[in-house]
């Protein structure tokens, strides 16, 4: 028999020579099993190598596969000795070599340029030696002086005593977390504001009407009981009095931000000296006498877009604010100019007292947030206000603080206007009109009538929008005097479109001790004059009535409110 297989073949004439001799019968079988396992031996290499060759590529793949996985979820990765010496590393699609001017390979992974860090990873390779359990800290770099990112590092033990190293850049992640921490901040700064608006709106309406007389009897009285020196200086002491609580309500309205201002053109020059003349920073003068105010306003001012009482109210605020922080000798100075952008003008007050902490600079703009001594600095409401104001006219507030001064600095829009009336206050005149006032509140009705009638007007007055309707059928009235919170389901704005309706010859002054409102604003859009704010004076009522009864033949349009 010829043998079949090559390998065999050769043997055989390797032995035999190249004349092979007869087979003897009895090897045949012999040769016939040599041969066969010469086969299957061919077929299991062959079957080996393509095995070999699948389990390579396979390898392979899986090799590539989880490459592309660490490139992708590691910035860097490190392989390091037991010492913690870069054996070798590698640079993941997201991230970046932090120093590429270093051979990093051959050192300690702890000569990195920050000191901190090094001290962070030999305290994470001394802790994973000594456990031999995976660890992982956390350390931020300045890159290139400027910006400062943040980074994990997770370490995990390999065999023969080598380290891993894996590396993420959580600077976005932080950033997130930083910004969502912001805004859940803001939200239950919001929560908190909503919760005081709601208070302060509850209560203000009441107070301002309790308040009412005693801010605008002294004024009858005084009428009444003729020169007589002590009876009139308590009078005017009980009505400054009540016109403070009174302030302090409207505090509290604005800080809570209840209502919708109205946006006129105005001389920023001119309210920001106005609020420097009036009698509430005279007499903070007047307790801080060695305090100096300098003063310096940009003549070429553009006009800003603002409501004059509220922008008032967040000026006085931080001219008051600064004369309590200035110690005494020092100095409080008010400027203004125009911004750096086109389209902003800008106000700064700043005292030299002894600055603000940083911890308080987080605080300062809560509500009732305040370091000065309770009872002898206001109600803790000022900044707060003015950031509800500033927020409110669409700009923004800045304060820096050292230890030697504080500058508080308010960004407001500029005015697309370019002119802006003077407003002059009218003189206190009366007349013979008929007025009808609508008011729920027996008191505020009695003092409205007292006041209006003194200066000579027929009033009548009711108490919700049903009786003033009845009244409007029987009798012409020329004005009504109208309390805006009267009725749930009708209010003054009601109240105003049903007598209109009626006569659209009536005029109308609103009287509110609430913040300016949406149905203010309606109001104000459906043709009815100036607004009053209770609790007011004689002075404010009766020049806010006569202005409007005045432009009864020659409409004009309205003003945002008349104070004194």
């Amino acid at each position: 028999m010829k043998p079949k297989h090559s390998l065999l073949r050769r043997q055989l004439r390797r032995y035999f020579g190249d004349q092979s001799p007869p087979e003897p019968d009895q090897i045949e079988a012999l040769l016939a099993a040599v041969d066969a396992a010469y086969v299957q031996s061919d077929d299991d290499r062959r079957m080996l190598e393509r095995s070999l060759d699948l389990s390579s590529q396979e390898l392979l793949d899986a090799n590539t596969d989880l490459r592309a996985v660490m490139e992708s979820l590691l910035d860097l990765f490190f392989r390091l000795d037991h010492e913690g010496v870069i054996l070798d590393f590698r640079v993941g699609s997201n991230g970046s070599l932090l120093f590429p001017d270093l051979d990093l390979v051959g050192r300690p992974i702890q000569a990195v340029p920050q000191p901190e860090v090094a001290r962070i990873f030999t305290e994470a390779l001394t802790s994973l030696r000594a456990t031999g359990q995976a660890t992982s800290v956390e350390y931020s770099l300045l890159i290139d002086q400027r910006d400062l990112e943040h980074f994990t590092a997770h370490l995990l033990p390999l065999r023969h005593g080598q380290i891993a190293v894996a590396v993420q850049n959580v600077t976005g992640a932080r950033e997130a977390e930083r910004r969502e921490r912001e805004l859940r901040d803001q939200l239950a700064q919001a929560q908190r504001m909503e919760s005081l608006g709601l208070l302060a709106g509850g209560v203000a309406h009441d107070l301002n009407n309790i308040l009412g007389p005693l801010v605008a009897y002294p004024d009858l009285i005084r009428q009444e009981i003729g020169d007589h020196p002590t009876a009139l200086e308590d009078l005017e002491a009980m009505k400054k009095a009540a016109l403070r609580a009174a302030s302090v309500i409207q505090d509290l309205l604005t800080m809570a931000r209840r209502g919708v201002p109205t946006l006129v053109a105005l001389d920023l020059n001119r309210c920001v000296q106005s609020v420097l003349d009036s009698p509430a920073v005279e007499a903070v003068r007047q307790r801080h006498p060695d305090t100096q105010l300098q003063v310096e306003l940009d003549a070429d001012l553009p006009l800003v877009a603002a409501s004059e009482s509220r922008l008032a109210q967040a000026i006085l605020n931080l001219v008051l604010n600064a004369f309590e922080a200035t110690s005494e000798g020092g100095t409080v100075r008010a400027s203004t100019r125009r911004g750096e952008e086109e389209d902003i003008v800008v106000l700064a007050v700043s005292d030299d007292g002894c600055g603000i902490d940083a911890a308080d600079l987080e605080h300062i703009f809560e509500p009732f947030y305040s370091k000065k001594k309770l009872g002898r600095s206001g109600s803790g409401l000022g900044l707060a206000v003015v950031w509800g104001v500033v927020q409110d006219l669409g700009g923004s507030v800045d304060v820096t603080s050292t230890p030697q001064r504080t500058r508080f600095t308010i960004a407001l829009p500029r005015s697309p206007e370019t002119n802006v009336e003077p407003r002059q206050p009218g003189r206190l005149v009366g007349g013979q009109e008929r007025l009808l006032v609508v008011d729920d509140v027996a008191e505020q009705r009695v003092l409205a009538a007292r006041l209006l009638e003194s200066l000579g007007y027929r009033v009548v007055t009711v108490a919700n929008g049903r009786e003033a309707l009845r009244q409007l059928e029987q009798q012409p009235f020329d004005l009504l005097v109208l309390d805006m919170v009267v009725e749930d389901h009708f209010d003054g704005l009601d109240i105003w479109r049903a007598a209109r309706s009626r006569d659209p010859e009536l005029r109308c002054v609103i009287a509110s001790g609430y913040a300016e409102s949406e149905r203010i604003t309606q109001a104000w859009a459906e043709g009815a004059g100036p607004r009053v704010q209770k609790p007011y004076t004689i002075a404010d009522l009766g020049r806010a009535v006569r202005s409007e009864l005045d432009r009864k033949a020659a409409p004009e349009p309205n003003e945002e409110e008349t104070s004194d």
